[in-house]
């Protein structure tokens, strides 16, 4: 679909998509999901546990979760405090 035109949800997760890339992640679905296909990989629309939604990335490095990126409308990414990071750790 070369030249579609995108939604900003699509062009953001491109753009988060292109800068974990950069830094080293290996972005995978999570329909697709091989934790050993890499050591950082960035699952995209990660469920949590019932009644939380997704994750719009959940981070692993080995196979251990180590964080989450949420877009967040007029900003791409939100800093994770350390209290997030535990929360998100229990739904998943």
């Amino acid at each position: 679909m070369a030249g579609a035109v995108k939604n900003p949800e699509q062009q953001a997760r491109q753009t988060i998509d292109t800068a974990l890339r950069a830094c080293g992640w290996v972005v995978q679905h999570y329909e697709q999901m091989n934790l050993a296909a890499a050591q950082g990989i960035a699952v995209r629309e990660f469920p949590l546990a019932s009644g939380f939604g997704r994750a719009d990335y959940a981070l692993y490095v080995g196979e251990e979760l180590v964080g989450a990126v949420e877009a967040k409308k007029g900003r791409l990414f939100r800093q994770l405090r350390d209290t997030d990071a535990e929360i998100f750790r229990r739904r998943a």
